[in-house]
């Protein structure tokens, strides 16, 4: 028995001999193809100078910038020809559709139109019919009244249509004043003697037409002629009213001057 035990556990040992033989084989078969690996030791970076490394960090930032233009600049490119049709359009737009000669007549008609809407509605000319007025005016002078203002006072000169004639003539009296020509040729005016410094020939009355003393009514006023003697005035065609008056003159122009 024993000698069985000695011998199973010799056939034991001889096999794992075997298989250690066999291991050892094979390891260094691999050994021989396969290279041993190697344990390699990291090796820290050097450090890299300060002036690498601001350019390493302005690097990304300018990297950032030209993609930016890069992106922009088609932008700008698509925008080119669009601002060139722009530029044909305005170019368009301040070209006069008109002639030389439909704008000389467009402004003639301007014009001519605020001319007629001027002395239509706020001035007036006229001219003197007669040496009534002289010597302050004469006789065809031409005189520019302003029609709005048809308020008069007294010495005011005014251009009135009395009977379809027009006449031109000075405003002694007012609505309400009281209107006395004496024997002596003597205008009074309210009880009081007038004194007129610009008048050189005396009043007479004149027999036959107005009656004295005359009170003028509202809106009335009594027009004389600066040349007293044969001037045709109140003393002949009577009171004038105010929608007789054309208006106040403001201007005379002599025509002995034109």
């Amino acid at each position: 028995m024993k000698k069985a035990s000695k011998r199973k556990r010799a056939a034991g040992t001889a096999v794992k001999k075997q298989a250690s033989v066999q291991t050892a084989n094979a390891a260094q078969t691999a050994e021989g193809s396969l290279p041993a690996a190697q344990t390699v030791t990291p090796v820290p970076p050097a450090e890299k100078p300060a002036a690498e490394q601001d350019n390493e960090k302005q690097a990304p930032a300018q990297n950032r910038q030209d993609t930016a233009e890069a992106q922009q600049m088609p932008a700008k490119e698509g925008q080119q020809p669009a601002q060139a049709e722009q530029k044909p359009a305005k170019a368009k737009k301040q070209r006069s559709p008109m002639t030389p000669v439909q704008l000389f007549l467009l402004n003639a008609v301007i014009i001519v139109t605020a001319v007629w809407l001027l002395f239509g509605f706020v001035f007036g000319l006229t001219s003197a019919p007669n040496a009534d007025m002289s010597p302050n005016i004469k006789a065809n002078d031409l005189l520019l009244y302003y029609r709005l203002d048809r308020g008069c006072r007294a010495q005011d000169v005014v251009v009135l249509k009395k009977n379809g004639t027009t006449y031109v003539g000075r405003v002694v009296a007012c609505g309400g004043d009281t209107v006395d020509i004496t024997d002596d040729s003597q205008l009074i005016i309210n009880g009081n003697a007038m004194v007129e410094n610009n008048i050189y020939t005396a009043t007479p009355r004149y027999e036959g037409f107005a009656e004295y003393p005359l009170t003028l009514g509202e809106g009335e006023y009594f027009v004389l002629a600066d040349h007293r003697s044969g001037g045709e005035d109140s003393r002949y065609y009577g009171s004038v009213s105010e929608r007789e008056i054309l208006g106040k003159v403001i201007t005379v122009l002599r025509r002995s001057n034109l």
